[in-house]
């Protein structure tokens, strides 16, 4: 029955016209791989031309990918466009970017 539950799950998420990567991508980046890198590297992008698409140095993103520094959330929004992947798929400690994501208003 498990078989025939995964293939409906597949053919609804084909319907749904989303884009399925290899496991050995997400397997990467569960192993502790920076998100950032393992997209770009999937999508053929060089670090210069990832930069260059999201406004940023070469030298920065090199910094984000090695954990060196962890990146703005509106770079990293600018990453998840241009890699075309949700913002959630490149965060993967929400915790450390809780306070930069809520605002709160004083009335």
């Amino acid at each position: 029955m498990q078989v025939s539950q995964d293939i409906s799950l597949y053919d609804d998420a084909k319907k749904r016209d989303e884009e399925f990567f290899p496991a050995a991508l997400i397997k990467s980046i569960v192993d502790g791989a920076s998100p950032v890198r393992v997209y770009r590297t999937h999508r053929g992008l060089t670090q210069r031309a990832l930069a260059a698409r999201m406004g940023i140095s070469r030298s920065y993103l090199a910094e984000i990918e090695s954990g060196k520094k962890r990146g703005s959330v509106t770079v990293l929004r600018r990453a998840a466009a241009v890699l075309t992947v949700d913002l959630d798929m490149l965060v993967t400690d929400w915790e450390s970017y809780e306070n930069k994501l809520f605002v709160t208003f004083d009335t």
